[in-house]
This record gives C-alpha cells, structure tokens and sequence, in this order.
C-alpha cells in the first residue's frame, strides 16, 4: 500500500476510533441516570431505617473495570501515550468479555424495578449496556491492529509502566460505591479538625504535590492528558451519584457540584475566561469543604464518598492546571471573568431556588424536593457567622414559602470578597513556583554541563514545548 494510501487510512481509523470514544463516553453518562437496583447491594448495613446485608463483590470490581474503561478509553483515543493504549488494549478489553459473560448479573440490576433511578424497559437495558460492551472491545481492537499499536515485551520499561500505574489508575477512578460495597458502613465519623480530616487535608495536597513534581517535565500532551484523565473521572463520578438519588436538590447546581462539569468544560473550550473563573470561584469553595467537611454518615459511606471524591478533585485539578500551565495563568482581567461568572452563578441559583421552593415542591413528589443552592436558603452560613443575623429581619413570603433577600445578597459578598483575596494569593504561589522552576533548571543545566546527564534521558526544560 502506497504511504500516502496508509496514512490516509489511519486517520480515518483514528477518526472512528474518537468518535467512538465520545459515543462510549456519552452512553455511560446516561446510563448513570437510569434504574439500576444495585444500590441495595452496596450498602451492606442500615440504610434509610432498613438493613441491607445483601453484597456483590464480583459486581463490585467489574463495575471498577467499567469505570475505568470509559476514563481510559477516551484518553487513549486523542493523546498519543502507550500506556492507556496499553491499559485499554489489555485491560479494558478483558473486563468487557468478563461483563459480556456475566451479561445477567448486570441485566438482574438493570431491569428490576426497585432502584431510584428513571426505569427503562428491558429491551432498551439490552441494547444499552451491549453497545457499552461492544463500543468497549472495538476500540481496543482498533487500537490493537487498526493503528497497529502492541505491547513491546522486550521492553522493561513498558511492563513497568503498565503495572506499576494501572492500580494507580484504579485508585484514582475509584467509584463511589466501592468502598461501601466490599467494607459496608463503619461507625467511624469525620468532623472537622479531628484526625480522619486532617489525614484528608494532607492526602489532598500530598496528591496535587505528587502529580506536579510527576509531570511538571513532561511535554505539552502529557500534561494535557493528565489533567483531562482527572476532568473526565470528576465529571462521570458526578453524575454516578444519580444511582442513589435522582432529586430536584442533586441537580449540579452548588458550585463544587457545577465544578465537576466545568473543569471539563474549561479543559476542552481552551478559554482562559471561562476557567478563571472556575479557578477563582470553584477552587475556595471546595477547600472550605475539604477544611469543614460536611458529612454526617460513617467515613465509608456512599454520600461520604462521594464528598471527599468530589471537593478532592474540583480542589486539586484547576490548581494542577495552573501550575503545569495546561492554561493560561490569571491576569488582572481574570477578576473580571469571576465577578461576571459569579454574579451570573448567584442570580441563576436565587431565582432557581425561590422558584424551586415557592411553586416546584411536592412533598409527595420523588423529585421536587426542597432546594439550598450555594446555601442561600438554609442557615448553614448563619451559625458561622452569627453576624449576619441582621439581615434576616427583612424577609418575603412567596406562596407560603419565607426567603431572605439580604441574607442572600450578604452571602454573595463575602463569599466574592473571599475569592478575591484568593487571587492574589496565587499570584505569591505562582512566583514561588517559577522561582523553584528556574532554580531547577539552572541545576539541570549545570549537571548536563558536568556530564552527569550523559546517559540519561533529559527532563523537558519548559512548560510549553
């Protein structure tokens, strides 16, 4: 075949290969908002004044391969890394034949009508889950013998890579079922300050040191990817909550929960406004959070798990971003972008909430249940800042419901004089970080010029090669 032929041909399989990702990607997303019964299998203890004893460990870890299948599979189809290519080849395809032959074990979940999500018939589950499978096996084969890419046995460093970071891989992409699934409930709590938060403030941060000492060399593509491998979990762990609960309240719309969303977003529109704000508003939201968790189950639990997954990663990403200059660094203008983005956030979730709360709630109603977007409908900020009481003189009543109009704007002030004063703090953190760069690259440059490099394969010296 003449070259011009074959090249042409692989970017035409290169191009089925993407477009099959994004139709795999997207289908798991959906389906996370479908009827699935195995919400009583992962709690294993006391739920909802019920006791469920009842497990599934083979269910359990090959709904973790999954996971990491509609991760892997996108990343391996748009960045040039052997290692996804690897992982979804050898990994990804495996766990598809494992589910196509405990094909009934997932359909028992699927078609029985006890879970909370939107039931589905049975025909449409079928269909559903084979084109997962499916989607799932020809892309690893495409990958295989379309692109001719294979795994180089005579190289130690591929097996190395492939096994030393495909568990890493598999902790990061940890569902949020998981841990309640094959440990049950523990009579172990998180309060603030006490010892299980602090081991969690310092894992959060211990994460983002790890990921950017790991790839602050790596080329461009690299960097990209690793951001978008995270953006891409953090958002299908999001919509996963929906297998538990599909309420009015759930809705994205508490700015950690939008987060989940717009860190993608910002990651594929490459506009430097929009993630400054995501940056500027998202990033002091979720270390409030990781500081005053506010959880009320044992550690191990579902809504538990998904808290510290969450705020974990809407924390960490966007300050990843940034200091691996995936983005543009904020600039002056990038105030701008947050007080625009932030006042738009707060008008949409006060008129959302009135309406939400006044007309839209039916307390007979599996869905329209009461709302407290960005917390402006509780007294959550009231019993930190028992200041504030002030403004909860003047209230409207609205179809029998009473808000606060005052109290809501004061939460939008200080919650955006809050994040002003984070932007200047990544400025000092932006300095400290270059001037530790470039200390770094001097070192590399004199240890090249002593030959202590000779031999070894070089570190990138820049960020935006």
């Amino acid at each position: 075949m003449p070259d011009g032929v074959e090249q042409n041909t692989n970017k035409k399989i290169v191009k089925i290969i993407k477009t099959l990702a994004i139709i795999l990607f997207v289908l798991a997303v959906l389906r996370s908002f479908l009827n699935d019964s195995f919400i009583w299998v992962i709690n294993g203890g006391n739920y909802a004044e019920h006791y469920y004893k009842t497990t599934d460990i083979l269910q359990s870890l090959l709904r973790w391969g999954l996971t990491l299948s509609f991760i892997v599979l996108p990343c391996a189809a748009f960045f040039k890394t052997r290692v996804l290519k690897n992982v979804a080849i050898y990994f990804c395809v495996p766990i598809a034949v494992l589910c196509f032959i405990f094909y009934g074990n997932f359909l028992h979940y699927f078609t029985t009508n006890s879970g909370r999500g939107i039931f589905a018939p049975e025909w449409l589950r079928h269909i559903e889950f084979c084109l997962e499978l499916i989607l799932i096996i020809s892309i690893g084969l495409l990958l295989r013998f379309g692109t001719k890419h294979k795994f180089d046995v005579h190289n130690k460093t591929e097996w190395i890579n492939f096994f030393g970071l495909l568990p890493l891989m598999l902790l990061i992409v940890i569902p949020v079922y998981l841990p309640q699934s094959l440990f049950g409930f523990t009579n172990l709590f998180m309060k603030p300050l006490s010892i299980f938060n602090i081991l969690w403030i310092a894992i959060v941060f211990g994460l983002l040191a790890v990921l950017y000492f790991a790839f602050r060399f790596k080329d461009k593509e690299t960097r990209l990817m690793i951001c978008t491998f995270l953006s891409l979990f953090l958002f299908y762990h999001y919509n996963s909550i929906y297998l538990m609960d599909l309420l009015m309240s759930r809705l994205p719309f508490q700015l950690c929960n939008l987060g989940s969303f717009l860190i993608l977003i910002a990651l594929l529109c490459k506009k430097p406004w929009f993630f400054n704000f995501v940056l500027l508003a998202n990033v002091p939201g979720a270390l409030i959070a990781v500081c005053v968790p506010d959880v009320s189950e044992g550690i191990l639990s579902f809504w538990n798990i998904h808290f510290y997954i969450e705020h974990t990663w809407v924390l960490v990403i966007p300050l990843l971003i940034v200091a691996l200059r995936v983005m543009p660094r904020p600039k002056k203008n990038a105030l701008l972008s947050f007080i625009a983005g932030f006042s738009v956030y707060f008008v949409f979730c006060a008129v959302s909430g009135i309406i939400a709360n006044c007309f839209l709630y039916d307390p007979s109603s599996s869905f329209f249940n009461k709302v407290n977007y960005f917390y402006l409908f509780n007294d959550t900020v009231l019993q930190v800042f028992g200041f504030l009481r002030f403004t909860r003189i003047t209230y409207i009543t609205l179809n029998g419901y009473v808000f606060y109009p005052f109290y809501m704007l004061a939460i939008y002030v200080l919650y955006a004089l809050y994040c002003i004063a984070f932007y200047f703090i990544y400025k000092k953190l932006i300095k400290i970080g270059d001037d530790h760069f470039g200390y770094r690259r001097l070192r590399i440059d004199l240890r090249n010029e002593k030959g202590k490099y000779k031999n070894r394969k070089m570190p990138k010296l820049a960020y935006d090669d």
